[in-house]
């Protein structure tokens, strides 16, 4: 069967990058004549390298192009079309099935993405399409939902969503409960991409949003381990070393070896469970619809910082991994069989 697969696959991100990663890996697995969908609106690829071209400090600068140039490199482990900006470019190229998602793909108030109905299933030339783990992201719930989110439904044949808070948007459009899934970061071993690094006794620092107080208490438990502070991807001044322009398969030789992690991130989070590392995940808007229930599922929301001051003792206090991959693998096995029944 000809599958192709929409997502947010080329951006300068690292778990969008493997989210769209593991979708192709494991749906080429079974066999399928798979390929990413290459397109991405003018105004969401614009405004993501205007954002890493932008800066006025010459280092930073020089950094992020190298994250693109290593992001732009990376994507030679898709089969992918021509990249096209052009919906009609799109629609040119027939398949037996589309997928959409995974990633904040259905996200209508960030103008960043650029408002695309194309995620929405519009203009596509297939005879089915499903939504895979697709999210809402960080949207309000009392925000007025568009004509073409309400109407887009219609063009699906199946829904799943990769978290609560989406089910409960769909339910809400349609009437009709999704399935919930997992992220397909989480359900294929990317071992065979890893790049393994130098570097040992270290916390691996991967956030964009942290308070004074979460970095002081980093600093001091750093010192009192004797540990280096390792910030990737975002620029982290405080941290011994930064590594922004780093692939993204460096990227995960980074958390495998990390002794302890500290994220706010949706993404930093996952790889630090999938890689069993002793993890805290500083909340924030733009992750918690995302993230909360994830980690209430595998009793891991006590590793939320709910309180500064204890950060620290999460770190003092090891997770027990056997409970928590016991509860993934059933996760990931619904995630298998809904691709298995859909595709």
């Amino acid at each position: 069967m000809k599958i192709g697969i929409l997502t947010f696959h080329n951006g300068f991100n690292h778990g969008g990058f493997f989210q769209a990663l593991g979708t192709y890996e494991y749906v080429k697995k079974l066999g399928h004549d798979v390929v990413i969908i290459n397109y991405r609106n003018r105004h969401h690829l614009l405004a993501e390298y205007w954002g890493h071209i932008s800066p006025r400090n010459h280092i930073r600068l020089w950094s992020n192009i190298k994250k693109i140039l290593y992001f732009n490199k990376s994507q030679f482990v898709f089969n992918r079309t021509p990249f096209t900006c052009n919906l009609q470019a799109v629609s040119k190229t027939h398949f037996d099935l589309i997928i959409i998602g995974s990633d904040i793909v259905w996200n209508y108030e960030w103008s960043f993405l650029g408002n695309d109905p194309i995620y929405f299933g519009y203009g596509l030339n297939s005879k089915r399409i499903i939504s895979f783990a697709a999210s809402f992201g960080a949207i309000s719930a009392e925000t007025r939902i568009p004509n073409y989110v309400f109407n887009g439904f219609n063009n699906f044949n199946n829904i799943s969503v990769r978290d609560c808070f989406s089910a409960d948007h769909v339910e809400k459009i349609t009437s009709r409960r999704p399935e919930i899934v997992i992220d397909p970061s989480l359900i294929v071993d990317f071992d065979k991409f890893l790049k393994p690094v130098p570097e040992t006794n270290y916390i691996l620092v991967y956030a964009h949003i942290m308070n004074k107080a979460q970095k002081n208490i980093l600093l001091d438990f750093a010192q009192s381990k004797n540990l280096k502070l390792i910030a990737v991807g975002y620029h982290q001044p405080w941290c011994n070393k930064n590594i922004i322009g780093v692939s993204p398969f460096k990227w995960l030789g980074y958390f495998r070896n990390a002794s302890y992690v500290f994220t706010s991130t949706f993404h930093g989070t996952l790889f630090s469970i999938k890689y069993n590392r002793q993890f805290c995940t500083s909340l924030n808007s733009t992750i918690a619809n995302k993230i909360t229930d994830f980690l209430q599922k595998l009793d891991l929301n006590k590793q939320i910082i709910t309180n500064d001051s204890n950060l620290a003792s999460l770190y003092d206090t090891p997770i027990d991994y056997r409970p928590v991959n016991k509860s993934l693998a059933v996760q990931i096995n619904r995630t298998k069989s809904y691709l298995n029944k859909h595709l």
